[in-house]
């Protein structure tokens, strides 16, 4: 945990980044742990830009045709994860310690880019492209996470999740793509050859029914938080 709270020291805020599978439960996740703690400033998804775009459901488009919209999105996802991120920092106040994030430019770039990429949705150029905008914005240090929250869940129970709230965008989503995504958030943040530089990542089995899921956040993080909020 030591190594984790050193980073701490150089940033305005301690930044951990929620990630997981569609469907892990990262929102509920992230709103537990704002209730819990008062000085903390959460960001999520800008799920609201995906959905209306000046009157056109990016999501929705994407999901329909994937071949079709996968460019577009991921390009339009980039720009508002950056947004998500700037806003954060241009509305934080000085009691505000930690910086709470669903979901990052990570794993945009490491997981559905690459997983566009991998299936034949985006081209060469078309993926280069992105590679080249993840390569500058991960270069800038205020960007980097201190802390990595994986949920990490089998993609039959992300299927079931989806599927029972019923959210039109997502209904085209087939589970081939949810095991697709879950490979490649394990292959991201479980591998064993990940540099020094890269955070800390915490794994919790997000299988688990929400109370179980939330008491083992809070006996993982207290420690962490309270030493950062001190």
């Amino acid at each position: 945990m030591n190594n984790i709270l050193r980073k701490q020291i150089t940033k305005h805020m301690f930044t951990v980044c929620i990630e997981g599978n569609i469907g892990s439960g990262k929102s509920s996740s992230l709103k537990h742990l704002s209730d819990k703690y008062d000085k903390v400033m959460t960001s999520c998804e800008p799920m609201d830009r995906w959905l209306d775009l000046r009157g056109h459901n990016m999501m929705e488009m994407l999901y329909k045709d994937l071949t079709r919209n996968a460019f577009s999105f991921e390009h339009f996802s980039q720009l508002t994860r950056l947004e998500m991120f700037a806003n954060s920092y241009n509305t934080a106040d000085d009691s505000k310690r930690i910086r709470l994030m669903e979901r990052s430019i990570y794993s945009a770039r490491h997981c559905f880019t690459q997983n566009l990429y991998n299936g034949g949705h985006l081209s060469k150029p078309e993926f280069l492209i992105i590679d080249e905008w993840f390569k500058w914005l991960s270069a800038k240090p205020c960007l980097k996470p201190d802390l990595v929250i994986y949920l990490r869940t089998t993609p039959q129970t992300v299927f079931s999740r989806i599927q029972s709230r019923s959210r039109s965008e997502e209904m085209e989503i087939p589970i081939e793509y949810l095991q697709q995504l879950h490979e490649l958030h394990d292959n991201w943040l479980l591998d064993e050859n990940r540099s020094n530089e890269s955070p800390q990542v915490l794994t919790f089995d997000a299988d688990l029914p929400q109370k179980q899921l939330f008491s083992l956040l809070d006996q993982n993080l207290d420690q962490i938080f309270k030493e950062i909020l001190l």
